[in-house]
């Protein structure tokens, strides 16, 4: 399998950094700040903490997450449908491993994505969006491309988009809610760029699509904590086989 390219591009960025080169960089994730103040403080209190944790992560950092999107995105999650993870990357790549059917990408996707449902056995199908609808997925989209093939299926939908940098509205996101439930189609949600819309106004997908709608994100993008490699899952009732069999792949 080919490198990704912007691990080659990072390479060189770090070699120019070596040699105190001026440079500016528009394609990596990292963010300039320092990662908030808080977390810090509380990694220095509990270093010395080295007992093995539940699977599912610490319960008191999943009881904080739910906290989070309930005054965020006005959802509720459950604490026992909360996977935490090394990144939501790694859990994204386990759900496409213990998935078995069909695994779509609206394009332009992001670079892991396709490589991740390779690696996991699939032949990834691409849904092209082109400029001219703004990089966005539409609800007819979802009806044409799962049209007579055979399910089950799970979308990787990634709101806001990178590398488009675009945004959902409530009502575009509404409207790919009637042709998945319709369709019978999984979302599985990356919204790692939340809480940078500019505008304020995100819609998270959970709320709109709960029983169809497997939510990941993490702290790396808002709160500078990207080399911490942490992030979450979260899994609706309605998919506790497919949460088991992730469990039981980060286990082993």
């Amino acid at each position: 399998m080919a490198e990704p390219q912007i691990w080659h591009l990072m390479r060189r960025l770090k070699l120019c950094k070596a040699q105190d080169r001026k440079y500016t960089t528009l394609h990596s994730g990292s963010h300039p700040s320092q990662s908030h103040s808080p977390f810090v403080r509380h990694l220095r209190e509990t270093a010395g903490v080295n007992d093995y944790l539940s699977v599912a992560g610490l319960l008191e950092l999943r009881e904080e997450i739910v906290e989070f999107h309930k005054e965020w995105d006005d959802v509720s999650l459950s604490i026992d449908n909360l996977i935490v993870g090394p990144g939501s990357k790694e859990l994204i790549y386990l759900t496409m491993a213990v998935f078995k059917g069909q695994i779509w990408l609206p394009a332009p996707a992001w670079t892991t994505y396709k490589p991740q449902a390779c690696l996991a056995g699939h032949q990834a199908r691409i849904i092209n969006q082109p400029a001219t609808q703004e990089w966005k997925l539409r609800a007819e989209d979802v009806e044409s491309a799962v049209k007579d093939i055979p399910g089950p299926h799970l979308m990787v939908l990634t709101n806001p988009g990178n590398p488009s940098g675009c945004a959902y509205t409530r009502k575009e996101l509404e409207e790919l809610t009637v042709a998945c439930r319709k369709n019978k189609v999984i979302v599985l949600s990356d919204e790692i760029y939340a809480r940078l819309n500019y505008d304020g106004d995100h819609v998270c997908m959970s709320k709109l699509y709960p029983e169809g709608t497997i939510l990941t994100t993490g702290f790396s993008k808002w709160s500078s904590a990207g080399g911490w490699r942490l992030g979450y899952a979260h899994f609706p009732d309605s998919m506790q086989a497919l949460k088991k069999a992730v469990l039981s792949g980060a286990s082993h």
